[in-house]
């Protein structure tokens, strides 16, 4: 089943993110990514992105009628004195309000920027079901916000917090004609969201869009997905820097993850450790030249590195 797939981009995610674009064609069934950012972003993939790859760049602060950053971090500042969280509430809420534009897909997968998909994925069974990735992850906050918002508990025994979330336009539509009382072209559900954050939590983590929507659909539409477990990688920092290589991408792959997120905050490896990492994967990548059965795990490395054009 085709789909439409959306990224938010922060501008230390920049070089990642191309990466990610990447993989998501070579390894996943989207027929288009949309790419939300800051207006200082825009330029940058359209300069970098290949030529005839179909990827649209949005301006983040006009997806969302009547709301951009700005009003967020107003609303931070009156109720908290601070900003800081600002930038993460708004993504979330873009990943949502992205479902108003008209020629968005019927589904659409919500994929991390930072995170670099390694192999073949889909997010349909045979029954044309969602195939969500759970997930142990339990933040209290969430769910108290979600109650008072939607007055629903936890429905189930995991999380929905994962690199990546496929969504029914029509379900989160949904979702937020209930949240904004059928408010939606003045943008009113952002701001019954954030009001609806206790002040305690509203400076750290009082929000998951994730958890608000799964949650949702297992409340309501319990029938249209199924769960699954994939072996994913979150610190790919710290092992292979912020600059992952094609030798990299060989090992990840060869060690059997489906995905490996490479987040800013993480420290890259000491010099030491990274050069001596370096030569054992350059090592390893032309030990396994003698390998018939290595030589797609390399072709989609370097696929994915950037080393070569998809197109």
């Amino acid at each position: 089943m085709k789909f439409d797939t959306v990224l938010c981009v922060g501008t230390q995610h920049k070089e990642i993110a191309l990466k990610t674009l990447r993989s998501l064609f070579l390894f996943t069934s989207t027929k288009r990514i949309f790419v939300i950012t800051a207006s200082n972003n825009i330029q940058f993939f359209k300069k970098h992105v290949p030529a005839g790859l179909p990827v649209s760049v949005l301006n983040q602060d006009e997806v969302i009628a009547c709301v951009n950053l700005d009003v967020i971090q107003d609303e931070l500042i009156e109720r908290t004195g601070a900003s800081d969280r600002s930038g993460w509430y708004f993504q979330q809420f873009l990943k949502m309000g992205v479902s108003l534009l008209d020629d968005l897909s019927d589904y659409y997968l919500v994929w991390d920027a930072d995170t670099v998909l390694l192999r073949r994925l889909d997010f349909f069974d045979d029954k044309k079901r969602v195939m969500i990735s759970k997930k142990s992850e339990h933040h209290a906050p969430y769910f108290e916000t979600l109650d008072k918002l939607l007055g629903i508990k936890k429905q189930v025994d995991f999380s929905f917090i994962s690199e990546h979330l496929m969504i029914k336009k029509e379900y989160m539509q949904s979702l937020l004609n209930r949240i904004g009382k059928d408010i939606l072209d003045q943008g009113e559900w952002v701001l019954q969201i954030l009001s609806a954050i206790p002040t305690e939590h509203l400076p750290r983590s009082g929000f998951s869009e994730y958890e608000t929507y799964g949650n949702f659909i297992a409340a309501y539409c319990p029938e249209s997905f199924e769960g699954r477990t994939i072996k994913t990688l979150r610190s790919g920092t710290k092992i292979y820097g912020r600059n992952p290589d094609k030798y990299a991408f060989f090992d990840l792959i060869q060690s059997g993850y489906c995905a490996t997120s490479f987040e800013s905050w993480q420290p890259s490896p000491a010099l030491i450790l990274k050069v001596s990492k370096s030569f054992l994967l350059r090592f390893y990548w032309f030990k396994s030249l003698l390998k018939q059965a290595s030589l797609q795990d390399r072709y989609s490395a370097i696929q994915i590195s950037s080393d070569i054009d998809l197109h």
